[in-house]
């Protein structure tokens, strides 16, 4: 038989309770700053990750997005650098698998 299972991210557990043979998570998704509630038979809790930026961006850093974490905060194109003018051709942009690479011609 399937396991139901799900994974959050970017989620924050602000409280958590055990009523009736579940647990009642009080959660935050920290990118919406939106509040909501799961219920579960079984909760894994993942603790630690922390980011660390490449040491590689150390000698552009001052040409891209910071959040006040000091995170690269990209824009709705995904775009990481401040000034959409500038001579970082074509520009710089946040990648990963599930991003398909902007050609400089859409942008």
């Amino acid at each position: 038989s399937e396991i139901n299972t799900r994974l959050i991210s970017d989620t924050s557990v602000n409280n958590l309770e055990y009523t009736n043979d579940e647990f009642v998570l009080f959660c935050t998704k920290q990118d919406l700053q939106k509040d909501f509630q799961l219920q579960s038979e079984v909760v894994i809790l993942s603790l630690g990750y922390e980011y660390q930026t490449p040491s590689f961006l150390q000698a552009i850093a001052h040409f891209l997005n910071w959040d006040e974490k000091e995170r690269l905060t990209p824009d709705q194109v995904y775009a990481i650098n401040k000034d959409k003018n500038m001579s970082l051709n074509p520009h710089l942009y946040l990648l990963s698998k599930t991003f398909k690479q902007r050609n400089s011609n859409n942008s």
